[in-house]
């Protein structure tokens, strides 16, 4: 069984909790639904679909080494997502600057991300440009 078929409830539990946390505030290094930054808003969103994980010691606002937090990533079991998965339950690492990672939990045709812009999490369709590092699969069950 692939591992697209084989997280499909982990994956649409994972995407409920990060639709629950639209309108949250955003915080910077915020871990919880009184705040959240991109990070956050994937790490709560996982606890909440029964995975739980830490944010990578040394991760900060900036200056981030997107191999090192792509090699964590592996080593908590997630999964470089493969041609032709479904986008739901996937979490996308892009670059919106050099040395700035940014999370986003992709949807059928949207996106659910902590928008440091407009202040809050936010759900909008995908199609807006960005430079897309990786896709990874969580071990949701």
């Amino acid at each position: 069984m692939g591992i697209c078929r084989a997280t499909r409830a982990g994956r649409a539990a994972f995407v409920a909790a990060a639709r629950s946390f639209v309108g949250v505030r955003f915080r910077p290094q915020g871990r919880a639904r009184s705040g959240l930054d991109c990070l956050g808003l994937v790490l709560a969103s996982a606890g909440a679909s029964g995975l739980w994980l830490e944010a990578p010691a040394g991760y900060g606002l900036r200056r981030n080494d997107r191999t090192e937090i792509e090699r964590r990533l592996a080593g908590l079991g997630a999964a470089p997502v493969p041609e032709g998965c479904p986008a739901e339950g996937v979490v996308e690492i892009s670059e919106p600057v050099p040395g700035q990672v940014h999370f986003a939990l992709l949807r059928a045709g949207t996106v659910i991300e902590a928008d440091a812009a407009i202040g809050r999490v936010v759900e909008r369709p995908q199609g807006e440009a960005r430079i897309v590092r990786s896709r990874w699969i969580l071990p949701l069950r």
